[in-house]
């Protein structure tokens, strides 16, 4: 009787400690961004051959030499990957072409994807 009297005197406390609490509405929010890790370039070096370019060719603003290619090999992109968009970064002069710093000659480059 003893045993079943404290089994009762336990439960009734479990009760009445119980009845004030309450649940509540709350709003939660969760913020992010599911990004796909970018490709790696796993080209180290890359040169453009430009070959000879002759002054006389290049004498009036906006002429320009023959297309010059490279190739830039990536690896481990994402699944699904179809096209990449390359940033290159350097001074540019008053037509947006890239221009060799310190080099008081007037020339640029002009470099593209």
């Amino acid at each position: 009787m003893k045993c079943n009297y404290v089994g009762w005197l336990l439960a009734s406390v479990l009760t009445a400690a119980s009845s004030g609490l309450q649940a509540a509405d709350i709003t939660i929010t969760v913020n992010g961004k599911v990004v796909a890790k970018p490709c790696t370039v796993s080209t180290t070096n890359a040169a453009v051959d430009l070959g000879d370019l002759y002054t006389f060719s290049l004498v009036t603003a906006g002429s320009a030499s023959a297309w010059h290619s490279t190739a830039l090999e990536l690896t481990n992109c994402p699944i699904g990957t179809s096209r990449v968009i390359a940033t290159f970064s350097g001074t540019a002069d008053s037509t947006g072409y890239y221009k060799k710093p310190g080099d008081r000659r007037q020339y640029s480059a002009r470099i593209a994807g």
